[in-house]
């Protein structure tokens, strides 16, 4: 071969190797990772503090606002989508989706992030959690539907995209589409479904000496009366 020929083609494979080592990393894991994995990469290399502030939103909205209470469902669940969402922008470029609606809110999807969207869920402990209601339409599906649902007790957030493997753990009703709790049992086999909080354990113990909010009775004595 002749060497002007050698050395050009030993200048662009080093030109090349060098591009490959400047190339940043978020772009080699968007070619190697599914985007879940992406995230929770992303999350167990983001600060510490952050991570253990966005917890104590959680944990803090669980305790002054008790799921368990119907009146706070919807509050609960709102204020836990959005500290997630919040946490997300922290490390990545997302869209919040109910802000891309011209009316009411977004169906089935609460954030996209890359070309994906994702169903936030929260739970206070392991349990079955309702994932789509089906109010007039029965034509439902969750075939590749993604999700980040947390359960705040265990302080554990599953990133997954849904597949066939986990048909057995959907219980599909005339009212609405729901994982059973035996998923999350499943999901804590393997490491990479999953990411889990540090905690300030002095912070959390401030946070159970507060009193749920009457949210009634805060929304009637602070706007009404």
């Amino acid at each position: 071969m002749n060497l002007v020929v050698l050395k050009i083609i030993n200048n662009i494979n080093a030109l090349l190797d060098d591009l490959e080592k400047k190339l940043d990393d978020s772009i080699k894991d968007r070619v190697l990772l599914p985007i879940d994995r992406i995230i929770l990469k992303k999350l167990q290399n983001t600060d510490v503090n952050i991570i253990q502030n966005t917890y104590l939103e959680l944990y803090k909205t669980m305790t002054l606002f008790p799921p368990k209470l119907n009146e706070n469902k919807f509050i609960y669940g709102k204020i836990c989508e959005k500290i997630i969402i919040n946490l997300m922008k922290r490390f990545t470029t997302c869209s919040e989706l109910d802000t891309l609606c011209a009316s009411g809110s977004s169906y089935k999807y609460d954030i996209k992030i890359f070309h994906r969207n994702y169903s936030i869920k929260c739970m206070k402990q392991k349990s079955s959690i309702i994932l789509i209601n089906k109010n007039y339409s029965n034509r439902h599906t969750l075939d590749d539907m993604s999700f980040m649902i947390m359960n705040i007790s265990k302080g554990r957030l599953y990133i997954f995209t849904y597949s066939k493997q986990y048909s057995m753990y959907v219980k599909d009703t005339p009212s609405c589409i729901r994982f059973k709790s035996s998923l999350f049992t499943h999901l804590d086999k393997t490491p990479h479904n999953y990411f889990d909080f540090s905690k300030d354990q002095i912070a959390l113990q401030k946070i159970n000496n507060l009193l749920p909010i009457d949210i009634h009775n805060h929304i009637y004595k602070t706007f009404i009366s």
